[in-house]
């Protein structure tokens, strides 16, 4: 019988590695035990130390060239190993040369370029990165347990001004990141190649990142470079020709380091404005700044980025507070304090439109009002400016103040020749016009702006939809264009809810169709009659009026689910997850509970149904549903 020839390459690798081991350290095989093969356990001078690794070992048979060698490996390899808190050190094995490769896994993963569905990688390792007894024995002197997140940094250099200047450069690198680069491990996957070289007129540096050349100015001979010569270090004086050196660095370490590459940052961020200082990129600084806490990092960097006047850098800094709610606040603190330090009506006028949407978003009305016009007044160019228009509209509708925002969408149509906001405005209007009681005019603007969402290609709100067959209804029921009493239709509220009268009800619509609470006990007293058409034309009607108002929409949906029109229930449900999302069925799972007369299995079987549409309907909604726009926070130059 022929052995497998993967055992055969498993076992000698076994065998020929474990001689590379110190035998002083301790080796335990694993037993068929997922992504591990042999724990090691380092020992020095036959006393324990507590530190210890996991090796994964993968043989290859064929030719070898150049040192080098290539093995695939399975992607959710490399994502089970960043999940480990032990290192795990990833070894290759050439049973034709007898040789291993060695490199850390844990970070692995990110150093790699991978496409989302690809399943497997190709790992190429080259000569440098032969392991040996020789680098054990080093091993034991630079080991630690964060090894697999460390840089591997390569300083070198060629002439004696550039041996200067790696001179300082290491000394700074020290200064900051010591802790978190080792330059003598070449099996750390991360690795950043610095090369100081000159000519007859310039210093050369020169920084590769993982192979790819960084694009780095050089430094002229005839500047003042009397600096090069200093023997101690002072964090004030990292002086112009090293800016921009020691901002790639920070940016390089802030994946390691985030507290030291924020400090080094804040000291360069008004100093250098190169190829490489990019808005995506000071915005990638502070979104890292707020994931690891460094929140009073961050705001020095916003500080400083007032304090000299690089409101560029500034507006770039705080936009980032928006994506966590706790530092919404941060936020507002800061736009405010620009304002002040501003210069040019223009700018100024840019920072109190954004904060009229921050304060739009947070619900203060009268504030963003304040806000947006103060906007207007500083810069007059807003009044050609659509969002200007639509945004306040926004908050006048929010106020209640719908025939004012009827005019300011009007406007914002008039001026969105790009269309960055239609057809969703034609929507907005309709909404100003539908709490006037103009159901006709509501309703050709929700069905233009239906039209011209699906001549896109995509799905427009289904909410829309609904509304404007409710607009159909109260028209045709003689709604249209009614006068509102407020004082009858709150009196006729109380009686037909003490009474239960549904008579008494429908009068209370007659002074206002627009009644949600009206709508809403209409619904429960049918739904309590067993007429579940009414019911659900009635609690329809409440969620489209109110639909914020989650317990309408899931009792709208149980009364569907008893009328023969499998559509309309799937209709509804699509809506609540639009508006909602997927957690709508936790309240959904509540009233089925808690109404339904069946058996818990039928429940069950209720909640399991809508939970597994709602992920259908959600992944559905997000490649092919219309992206309804948001308040923008707008961007001025400096």
């Amino acid at each position: 019988m022929k052995r497998n020839l993967q055992h055969i390459i498993e076992e000698e690798s076994r065998v020929n590695f474990s001689q590379l081991i110190p035998l002083e350290w301790v080796k335990n095989d694993f037993v068929k035990d997922y992504g591990k093969d042999i724990h090691i356990e380092i020992f020095n001078n036959e006393l324990a130390t507590g530190k210890s690794f996991i090796c994964q070992l993968k043989g290859k048979s064929g030719r070898i060239k150049n040192d080098s060698i290539a093995i695939s490996i399975a992607v959710e390899d490399l994502e089970y190993f960043e999940q480990l808190d032990i290192p795990v050190l990833l070894v290759f094995y050439s049973i034709t040369t007898k040789q291993f490769w060695g490199i850390w896994a844990n970070f692995l993963l990110e150093t790699l370029d991978i496409p989302m569905s690809q399943k497997t990688i190709t790992i190429r390792l080259s000569s440098e990165h032969i392991i040996n007894k020789d680098y054990f024995l080093q091993l034991q002197r630079t080991f630690t347990m964060d090894i697999p997140y460390k840089v591997n940094l390569q300083i070198k250099h060629n002439g004696e001004l550039a041996e200067l200047l790696a001179k300082r450069y290491r000394g700074w690198c020290n200064f900051y990141f010591r802790p978190h680069f080792e330059p003598s491990d070449k099996a750390i996957p991360f690795k950043m190649e610095v090369n100081f070289t000159e000519d007859d007129n310039e210093i050369i540096p020169r920084i590769k990142l993982n192979g790819q050349d960084v694009r780095m100015a050089d430094i002229p001979k005839t500047g003042d470079l009397s600096f090069l010569l200093r023997p101690y270090l002072s964090d004030s004086e990292i002086e112009q020709p090293e800016v921009e050196l020691m901002y790639i660095t920070s940016s390089v370490f802030m994946r390691f380091q985030q507290t030291n590459s924020l400090k080094l940052l804040a000291l360069l961020l008004h100093r250098y404005d190169g190829y490489h200082k990019s808005g995506e990129g000071i915005m990638a600084f502070a979104a890292n700044a707020i994931d690891t806490n460094q929140i009073h990092e961050l705001q020095t960097l916003i500080d400083l980025s007032l304090e000299h006047h690089n409101f560029n850098d500034f507006q770039l800094l705080i936009a980032a507070c928006l994506q966590r709610e706790s530092l919404f606040p941060l936020y507002e603190k800061n736009l405010s304090k620009a304002v002040d330090k501003a210069v040019g009506p223009v700018l100024k006028a840019t920072f109190y439109y954004n904060l009229g949407n921050y304060c739009r978003n947070r619900d203060k009305k009268y504030q963003a009002v304040q806000y947006y016009m103060e906007a207007k007044r500083l810069n007059r160019q807003y009044l050609e400016r659509y969002y200007w228009w639509h945004e306040l509209a926004g908050v006048l509708f929010l106020s209640n103040h719908f025939k004012l925002a009827e005019a300011f969408y009007l406007k914002s149509i008039e001026l969105d020749q790009g269309k960055r906001h239609i057809p969703f405005t034609y929507a907005l209007l309709g909404d100003a016009y539908f709490h006037q009681i103009k159901f006709t005019q509501a309703r050709l603007n929700y069905e233009r702006y239906l039209t011209e969402v699906a001549a896109t290609g995509k799905m427009p709100s289904g909410y829309y939809a609904f509304k404007s067959q409710l607009c159909t209804t109260l028209s045709e029921n003689g709604h249209e264009n009614k006068v509102v009493d407020h004082k009858a239709t709150m009196s006729y509220l109380r009686e037909g809810i003490k009474e239960l009268n549904a008579a008494i009800l429908f009068q209370c619509l007659d002074f206002h169709p627009l009644n949600h609470y009206a709508w809403s006990q209409l619904g429960y007293i049918f739904m309590d009659d067993g007429q579940y058409t009414l019911a659900y034309n009635c609690l329809n009607a409440a969620a489209l009026i109110m639909e914020t108002e989650r317990d309408y929409w899931v009792r709208c949906l149980i009364a569907a689910t008893q009328i023969p029109n499998e559509l309309l229930a799937t209709g509804i449900f699509g809506i609540m997850v639009e508006l909602f999302g997927k957690d709508i069925v936790n309240d959904l799972s509540s009233t089925v509970f808690s109404m339904l007369k069946v058996d818990l299995a039928t429940k069950q079987s209720i909640v399991d149904y809508y939970s597994k549409l709602a992920d259908i309907l959600s992944k559905k909604m997000k490649d092919a549903f219309y992206k309804q726009p948001y308040a923008e926070y707008r961007f001025a130059e400096a």
